[in-house]
């Protein structure tokens, strides 16, 4: 999780700092996502996703942002070319992403120590 925050927070950046893009929805929709148990052996997996299709509005009656737009700004179309957000987040924020889930790691296992200990 703490990785997946540099990067989301770097996505979010690229969006208000380009002002081509129309930033709508697609700002609120990026989101950080968790695997769910048993979708692979690790024990946490996260994802920077935008959210694109469901419902519109939460179970409280509160709206959802939504961008099912997003892989066309992403990646272009025929009109329009890329204007791409993930990406740049991805590559600009992955050793200060990897610092930070050492880090996080690292706070773990002193916790754990402390724990043994006693």
């Amino acid at each position: 999780m703490a990785g997946a925050k540099i990067i989301k927070v770097g996505a979010v950046a690229k969006v208000e700092s380009n002002p081509s893009i129309d930033e709508g929805d697609l700002k609120e929709a990026i989101i950080i996502k968790r695997s769910a148990k048993g979708e692979n052996n690790l024990t946490s997996e996260h994802v920077v996703t935008v959210r694109g299709r469901g419902k519109p509005y939460n179970k409280k009656g509160q709206k959802i942002a939504r961008a099912p737009h997003a892989h066309l700004v992403e990646f272009g179309t025929v009109n329009m070319p890329a204007e791409p957000v993930l990406r740049p987040a991805f590559d600009n924020g992955k050793e200060q992403a990897a610092r930070a889930i050492a880090e996080s790691l690292r706070r773990g296992i002193d916790r754990a120590a402390k724990k043994a200990a006693k």
